[in-house]
């Protein structure tokens, strides 16, 4: 199953991406975030192993993969206004 790309602009600008497999909507999804210089393509096994029982979204985070193109935000909470958006829809 190939997943859908999710592209959005965060509220600073950066252009951020994550990976969409489709999955019972009678569910909440599985949101993966990926560790350190990884990416969300790292969810493919597990999106493969679940197949339509379960969403899984696997998430570029800021400067990874698709979102590279971000200009990345400095500090340990980068990421936050990224996740939040994303969740907020």
């Amino acid at each position: 199953m190939e997943p859908k790309s999710l592209r959005w602009t965060s509220a600073d600008g950066g252009r951020l991406h994550a990976l969409d497999w489709a999955g019972a909507d009678d569910r909440l999804p599985i949101i993966g975030v990926p560790g350190l210089n990884r990416n969300g393509s790292d969810f493919a096994p597990l999106a493969s192993w679940l197949a339509g029982e379960r969403r899984v979204i696997g998430i570029d985070l800021r400067g990874r993969r698709v979102a590279a193109t971000t200009t990345p935000s400095r500090g340990k909470n980068a990421n936050c206004p990224t996740m939040v958006t994303m969740w907020r829809g």
